[in-house]
């Protein structure tokens, strides 16, 4: 009879153990998922503030060097696998990154005009001299002319980005991976390659 009593007794205190040991992991959890919570949102002020110093920057060549290298970081924080801007024979690529199994190169451009159609069309011969998988990302802070815009279904190979877009990442309204999916499938569904993603 002891033993049972002890056993059972035991068992009571057993499972009072591991409740409170599956509490405080929860805590832990939540914790770290806080820190991790702020860590992350005090990178994302940091990319920010220094996306808004480059605005005021009033050499543009100088601006056009720390943009590629500012865009560089961002994508390797949402673990993107970045490569900075390389040369190739007969051409400059401002950096490239993958995204979900697909290699993207990357043209940037912080003009004060907008983005034409030419534009365009050298990236898309960029992009058509490598493997056939490969696609482009445009980024031009200043946007795209609006011919251009209602007019770009020709191009199968790249999507846009502008300043707006930019600014919703950086504010932490969308994730960069979300905003390059929802685009590509925009692309792809639509043949739009200048979606604007609601967020």
């Amino acid at each position: 009879m002891c033993v049972i009593e002890l056993r059972q007794s035991c068992q009571g205190w057993l499972d009072e153990k591991k409740d409170k040991e599956a509490k405080a992991k929860v805590f832990v959890n939540h914790q770290q998922a806080i820190k991790k919570s702020k860590d992350f949102q005090n990178q994302l002020d940091d990319f920010k503030n220094e996306y808004y110093f480059l605005s005021q920057l009033d050499d543009f060549q100088k601006r056009g060097f720390l943009f590629e290298k500012f865009l560089n970081e961002l994508f390797a924080f949402y673990d993107l696998d970045p490569r900075g801007s390389f040369k190739i024979i007969g051409e400059q690529i401002d950096g490239s990154f993958t995204h979900e199994g697909t290699d993207y190169l990357i043209e940037a451009k912080w003009t004060t005009s907008l983005i034409e159609r030419n534009d365009l069309d050298i990236f898309s011969g960029k992009i058509s001299r490598k493997l056939k998988n490969a696609l482009g990302l445009f980024i031009s802070i200043n946007g795209f002319t609006e011919v251009l815009i209602k007019n770009n279904f020709e191009f199968h190979d790249m999507i846009l980005m502008d300043s707006q877009d930019l600014i919703k990442v950086l504010e932490n309204r969308i994730q960069l991976s979300d905003l390059i999916r929802l685009k590509r499938k925009h692309a792809s569904e639509t043949g739009e390659i200048m979606h604007r993603v609601d967020c």
